[in-house]
């Protein structure tokens, strides 16, 4: 479990510490203040530097300059965006660092395209022609991997799908050994697609969490006795996620019990396949009505200690901080698992709420987003 994380020069942040990081971590803060980056930082620190991690942060916001801006036949990450300043001179780079009982350090830099052949120093691809410029990842002290860069700056979108010589995997896997890297779950604003959730669906169903995900869903839907997935074809042509209702023989598709039950399934799903890792949530309040924030937080930080799982989240949502406030009153030893930070622009650190903080302000109505 990540107990402190360091940012420097990474996206928004010229240099920020988070300390005092809990099971449960909730970052709050005005736009643009670097909620998701924070979320993207963990993750990559969590990944121990996977650069197929870096490369979906990059697509999730959309960071992808098409293929007709750049006159050739593929579309390219935009790895600028990934430097504070968005800068990519050579030298640009980034580092972050995570202490989880030792010190994880990864860092990014743009440097020379190496070109010796002869040398152990290689990228993991060959440089295209024209190309001057590599992305050097370093996990510690570990001898660099190079990805170069096409000669337009960035990366092919093809990369994560590419096999160099002799390897086994794509780019996703080449950072170093990740056989023992702990499991990482993402949940973005809009959750998860009915697919993705079909297939973390495989490894709960007819296992001792399964009732633990119908519990979940009755936070909204009390009435709510089982839920199925009706194979992949289903799922992909109709969403194919139907659920049974106490006293109803009919099978309703998921959709029709509205978007906070799918939220909670996301969750939960989520959750459990993140055991012995780490769960990363966008806007966790997304969907939910301030009534069932409660709950959510309950099943999540229940969850998350029973199964060793460490969350990071974000919120902008005053209800969604109340809620802690309420459960804090409620179960104080569960309310311990959280902490809150808020993020401001221009400050080295975030500001951190403890349990006690957390249900001061939701009491008395303290504006800490």
């Amino acid at each position: 479990m990540l107990k402190n994380i360091k940012v420097e020069a990474y996206r928004g942040f010229r240099q920020l510490n988070l300390e005092g990081l809990n099971r449960v971590n909730l970052f709050v803060g005005q736009n643009n203040s670097g909620k998701t980056s924070i979320l993207e930082a963990a993750q990559i620190i969590a990944s121990e530097g996977n650069i197929g991690v870096l490369l979906r942060s990059l697509r999730r916001r959309g960071e992808i300059v098409p293929a007709n801006e750049l006159e050739r036949n593929v579309e390219e990450y935009d790895v600028s965006h990934l430097f504070h300043g968005h800068s990519m001179k050579l030298g640009t780079g980034f580092k972050l660092e995570g202490f989880n009982g030792k010190v994880v350090s990864v860092s990014c830099e743009i440097v020379p395209a190496p070109q010796d052949k002869d040398t152990d120093q290689l990228p993991i691809f060959d440089i295209e022609e024209g190309s001057q410029l590599a992305l050097s990842l370093r996990i510690g002290i570990a001898p660099p991997v190079y990805v170069p860069l096409s000669p337009f700056g960035g990366i092919p979108i093809d990369t994560l799908r590419r096999r160099p010589p002799g390897m086994g995997g794509g780019l996703a896997v080449l950072a170093g050994d990740t056989t023992e890297v702990s499991p990482i779950r993402v949940v973005p604003t809009e959750g998860l697609e009915n697919r993705s959730m079909s297939v973390l669906w495989d490894g709960v169903a007819l296992t001792p969490d399964e009732p633990k995900v119908i519990e979940a869903l009755q936070i909204i839907e009390p009435a709510i006795e089982k839920i199925a997935f009706l194979g992949r074809e289903a799922v992909r042509a109709s969403g194919g996620i139907v659920v049974k209702l106490k006293d109803s023989d009919a099978r309703l598709p998921i959709g029709s019990l509205g978007d906070g039950v799918k939220r909670l399934l996301s969750l939960s799903l989520s959750v459990i396949r993140a055991t012995g890792g780490y769960l990363m949530v966008d806007e966790i309040d997304t969907g939910l009505h301030h009534s069932a924030m409660e709950g959510m937080w309950r099943m999540v930080i229940t969850t998350a200690k029973r199964l060793n799982v460490q969350v990071f989240a974000t919120s902008h949502s005053q209800d969604c901080i109340k809620s802690l406030g309420r459960l804090h009153q409620v179960t104080p030893m569960l309310a311990a698992e959280v902490s809150l930070h808020r993020l401001e622009r221009g400050l080295l650190r975030s500001v951190r709420y403890g349990p006690d903080e957390i249900s001061i302000a939701a009491l008395q109505e303290i504006e800490v987003r």
